[in-house]
């Protein structure tokens, strides 16, 4: 399977090597993935939460076993949360 990613995404901080900031279409920062471990085996996992961009508002938050995991899943609860909004708008 051929896993893509629809949102720019970059590192949140230089110095931190597992730690990613997806931007919306307009790019504004609407969330973060990161990996958050012990050490110990089994131990480990790549957190994500989504906000709303300037307002902050947060849309969804979870855990996924790799990094794409959670990139898709902080993508699909942003278009989700697009989708509920354009449909609200109308």
């Amino acid at each position: 399977m051929n896993r893509r990613l629809r949102l720019k995404w970059k590192r949140t901080w230089n110095d931190k090597p597992r730690d990613f900031t997806p931007l919306n279409e307009t790019g504004v920062e609407i969330g973060r993935v990161y990996y958050r471990g012990t050490g110990a085996p089994g131990t480990h996992c790549w957190v994500w939460f989504g906000h709303g961009g300037v307002t902050h508002v947060q849309f969804g938050q979870g855990e996924g076993e790799t990094k794409m995991d959670a990139c898709e899943a902080l993508e699909r609860a942003y278009f989700a949360r697009q989708a509920r909004s354009a449909t609200l708008d109308q």
